[in-house]
């Protein structure tokens, strides 16, 4: 019997990984991977699955880590490099479509404030879509109408503190108002002793509550895709791709994080699902969600790519597309078609 160390620390595909793990006859180490001494539970072991997720922690410590579990130990990982590297980085993202020649929305990284503001002074064309390296659901995305509201931005990319992501230390995005108050006033209260403990004391403040660190000295533009009421999400895992339609939030042109999905098989533009099976045949992905826009010419253009996403989302499609586009009928967990393809293709 193979045995397979699941990181069980954080995420949330490792419960159903471990239950299909154990369906497939296979021995299960469930771990904590940053704790001292995770290498020698590794050794014993024929394979490692680690779902990452958003958490500083975590994307400090997954390279560390499973770098030298796959090319040193020559282990099998799941995400592996080809699949992980990029995770949560948009400027990657950008290089790495670059590189593939995938089709997406005009993209422009800029590593000094001097080549940024030339750009925009001379060749941006407004509205623009400015993203952060980091963050899901919509936030860190938002829109820079015009050339005064991208300086901003770059400045404020460029300064001396660089980019604090969220509004303050407690959320106040897709709250209700009660509690976008009570937030808004607990950030203040925050806010205030912060800065008298520097003043007296010289104490750097908070960071941001979760997830997302925050960066300095790099800004990211994206051209805008109007008449886009929805993105369509393509999720492909090995030979399987799962698919369905997430709609904009009310007077809004983001549709990441409002939960308004249309599961409709034949609402699906099979152009996405044969672009996401290539894009994901030539970057050597094991699995890789897709989101879909259209361009002005109603050509599809992908926006942005992750290795993260929501299992339920894609349990709720009615079946799944192969490589070749047939359909096959019935529901599947991510997590089971994760397992199998570990465990079939690596021959473990």
């Amino acid at each position: 019997m193979k045995k397979i160390c699941v990181h069980s620390k954080s995420g949330y595909f490792h419960p159903k990984w471990i239950e299909f793990l154990q369906k497939y006859g296979a021995e299960v180490l469930a771990t904590d991977l940053q704790e001292p001494g995770s290498q020698e539970k590794i050794k014993a072991c024929d394979g490692v699955m680690w779902h990452l997720s958003m958490n500083p922690s975590v994307l400090q410590s997954a390279g560390p880590i499973l770098n030298p579990v796959e090319f040193a130990l020559g282990k099998k990982v799941f995400p592996n490099f080809k699949t992980r590297w990029h995770f949560e980085d948009k400027f990657a993202q950008k290089y790495l479509f670059d590189a593939l020649e995938v089709k997406t929305p005009a993209t422009y990284c800029f590593w000094n404030i001097d080549s940024a503001m030339k750009w925009v002074e001379e060749a941006a064309q407004f509205p623009l879509v400015h993203k952060n390296g980091r963050g899901a659901g919509s936030v860190n995305v938002s829109m820079a109408n015009n050339k005064q509201q991208a300086i901003k931005k770059i400045k404020q990319a460029f300064s001396n503190h660089g980019v604090w992501h969220q509004t303050g230390y407690c959320s106040v995005t897709n709250r209700t108002i009660s509690k976008r108050i009570r937030n808004e006033i607990a950030n203040f209260a925050i806010r205030l002793h912060d800065s008298s403990m520097h003043i007296l004391t010289g104490r750097m403040p908070h960071l941001p509550r979760r997830y997302w660190l925050p960066e300095k000295d790099c800004v990211l533009f994206q051209e805008f895709m109007p008449k886009n009421e929805f993105d369509t999400r393509i999720t492909v895992i090995g030979d399987r791709a799962f698919g369905f339609r997430r709609w904009n939030r009310p007077d809004d042109f983001r549709a990441s994080g409002g939960g308004k999905l249309d599961h409709s098989t034949d609402q699906i533009n099979l152009e996405y699902v044969r672009m996401a099976f290539e894009i994901s045949r030539n970057g050597g992905f094991q699995s890789m969600a897709y989101d879909f826009l259209k361009d002005a010419d109603g050509n599809p253009v992908v926006c942005e790519m992750s290795f993260g996403y929501q299992n339920k989302a894609v349990y709720d499609c009615s079946g799944h597309w192969d490589k070749d586009l047939n359909w096959h009928q019935g529901q599947m967990w991510p997590e089971e078609a994760h397992v199998f393809d570990f465990l079939h293709e690596n021959g473990i």
